[in-house]
């Protein structure tokens, strides 16, 4: 994922409503960097987990919700360096059940970065809700999404699979 792509979240209704009220953790990158801007936050309508996401194709779990995320984040590349911060992103499903990778095929072009510690949701809930850091395009080189931040929400008995 770097500064060029869209990112996107997808959902699956549930029967009954899990409301931002009912968030139980958030979900943190602990090597996510501090520029740019948070934008809002964006829960999945009431009733809704995440199931998938889009960088360049969409990934989804075959079953279940998301439950946990990590993400490849590269450190800043100097003056003279191309700045592109969150390079990738991977999801657990169902508990770590199944990992979806949002970019299969690296460009070999961008080097490596590191990729953070899970952060997972805790028992009993799934990601509800995403806020996104972001560097705007401006003059000077701009790093694109640079830090990243779910929220988890009980599934409150509602969970069917």
């Amino acid at each position: 994922m770097d500064g060029g792509k869209d990112v996107r979240k997808f959902h699956q209704e549930m029967p009954e409503k899990a409301t931002p009220t009912q968030v139980t953790d958030s979900l943190r990158l602990d090597n996510g960097l501090s520029w740019g801007d948070w934008g809002p936050i964006e829960y999945c309508e009431d009733g809704s987990f995440a199931t998938a996401f889009q960088v360049k194709d969409i990934r989804h779990c075959s079953s279940g919700f998301v439950t946990g995320m990590r993400a490849n984040v590269l450190e800043p590349q100097g003056t003279l360096g191309d700045d592109v911060a969150v390079k990738n992103v991977q999801l657990a499903c169902d508990e770590g059940q199944e990992v979806i990778t949002g970019v299969i095929e690296e460009e070999e072009k961008i080097p490596d970065g590191k990729w953070s510690f899970w952060s997972r949701c805790s028992a009993g809930s799934g990601v509800c809700g995403i806020e996104i850091r972001y560097e705007n395009a401006g003059l000077g080189d701009d790093a694109g999404v640079t830090n990243i931040a779910m929220f988890c929400c009980a599934f409150n008995g509602t969970r069917t699979n």
